[in-house]
């Protein structure tokens, strides 16, 4: 197997079709007789990766030049966060976002009364992240997910509900630190690092069934009454769950973690800082945590 790098690079496509044709990668089989034996893989054909909108499928991120947007550029997916949380650069549409094109041409049909997506009431958008590996040339995992919600959050009028759930992604990333800072400290307490622990993944991992409950039945055009009843519904969710898995965390820990012990750690250069960690105490300081999150 060999590998060259890029012969050629092009002007960026302005339109799917010359997109979708572009030769990025070439091939070179080495045959023979009536069998390929192996292959050559070569570079193809590239452009830069700013503004590349002929591209429908992407979710964009913006690039700074001196604290101003100079353009976007694909945003690579982290196969360890759910796509909601992705939320705002998919559906948002303030000054530091661009929405994919599948999800424009979504929200102008249902603007547009005589065209067919009028009366459709949820959307489905469906993502496939590919994982490159050594020089994006090869592919080491490809990752899928699904996001429903209703058309109408697309649309100007669903613009103050669309800052509802970004506020409550935001929400559900300050409840997930502190399970992760209660996780960390229990693990100092049992004689550990505190560097490795899982307690954010297994908050997000349990509160994302519910989250994509409530997203999916969130809708703009219901009374204020009903939508303010499952906003609190979905609130108390997700402290409960996360009071749970921090009880599940404590009593994972270990007796020696309730007993706990001294850490001294180096706050600066010139002096050293003894801190006493155990269960008892870093749940009470995870509970008042997420009390002041709560409000």
């Amino acid at each position: 197997l060999l590998f060259r790098k890029p012969l050629r690079k092009a002007g960026i496509p302005d339109n799917p079709a010359a997109l979708l044709t572009l030769q990025s990668r070439r091939l070179i089989l080495k045959e023979d007789g009536d069998a390929v034996k192996g292959y050559c893989l070569l570079g193809g054909d590239f452009f830069q990766k700013s503004d590349a909108f002929a591209e429908q499928m992407t979710i964009w991120r913006p690039v700074y030049e001196k604290k101003e947007i100079s353009g976007f550029q694909p945003k690579r997916h982290d196969p360890s966060k759910q796509i909601w949380r992705e939320f705002s650069t998919i559906a948002e549409t303030d000054n530091a976002a661009h929405r994919p094109g599948v999800v424009s041409w979504i929200a102008r049909l249902k603007s547009e009364p005589d065209l067919p997506l009028d009366t459709a009431r949820l959307v489905k958008f469906r993502i496939a992240s590919v994982q490159y590996g050594d020089k994006d040339f090869f592919v080491n995992n490809v990752f899928s997910d699904t996001l429903t919600f209703h058309t109408g959050l697309l649309e100007e009028f669903g613009a103050a509900l669309r800052k509802r759930v970004e506020d409550e992604i935001q929400r559900c990333d300050e409840i997930a630190e502190k399970v992760g800072t209660l996780a960390s400290h229990l693990e100092l307490a049992a004689g550990g690092d505190g560097k490795r622990n899982r307690g954010a993944e297994l908050y997000y991992d349990q509160i994302d069934q519910p989250f994509r409950l409530w997203l999916a039945q969130l809708d703009p055009e219901a009374e204020d009454v009903e939508r303010e009843s499952a906003l609190d519904k979905w609130q108390k969710t997700a402290f409960r769950i996360a009071r749970q898995v921090g009880e599940e965390l404590v009593e994972q820990a270990g007796e020696s973690a309730f007993i706990g012990r001294d850490v001294i750690s180096k706050k600066d250069k010139k002096k050293d800082v003894k801190r006493h960690y155990s269960a008892p105490e870093a749940y009470n300081q995870f509970l008042y945590a997420l009390h002041k999150l709560r409000g």
